[in-house]
């Protein structure tokens, strides 16, 4: 799917770090090195889980519907879109990521699991932080973030 939406993207300022990269890359697919194997603890009920990584998924995909052609694995200035699911958070294709991931480990909970999530995640964060480091050089997205205050989590961050 990320594909499908990276190939019609519309062209924009991109990042040419590295760093970025390489933490782009990282976070769209650090997540997939979890195990369903060896997870016999269930901290919640597969309906629970199910339901919230449902809730994941339909965020995530909600955010790629907004951003459309705007979409890109790697941070790029584009056009700023503020409907749907960015009037609440700026960063709601990772919120949506982590409902999943949470929604997984909720079942499938394991050291292992434990860990390649954690891995995961702090590469998501510092990937935020890079696409905030350059979206931060386009005045509209200046004054949106001032509007939006929460990046990932309303209220916590």
């Amino acid at each position: 799917m990320d594909l499908f939406f990276t190939l019609l993207r519309s062209p924009g300022k991109m990042s040419h770090n590295t760093t970025d990269w390489i933490l782009a890359i990282l976070g769209t697919y650090a997540a997939q090195i979890v195990s369903t194997h060896g997870s016999d603890t269930h901290f919640a009920s597969v309906t629970f889980c199910f339901i919230l990584s449902f809730i994941g998924i339909f965020v995530s995909l909600s955010a790629k519907i907004c951003l459309g052609r705007s979409f890109a694995i790697v941070a790029a200035i584009r056009i700023v879109k503020t409907y749907g699911p960015y009037r609440i958070i700026r960063h709601p294709m990772y919120a949506g990521y982590m409902l999943t991931s949470i929604g997984f480990l909720l079942y499938n909970f394991s050291l292992w699991n434990i860990c390649a999530i954690s891995c995961a995640w702090s590469v998501q964060i510092l990937r935020i932080r890079a696409e905030e480091k350059i979206l931060s050089t386009d005045p509209q997205w200046l004054l949106w973030s001032k509007q939006v205050r929460w990046k990932l989590l309303p209220f916590l961050y």
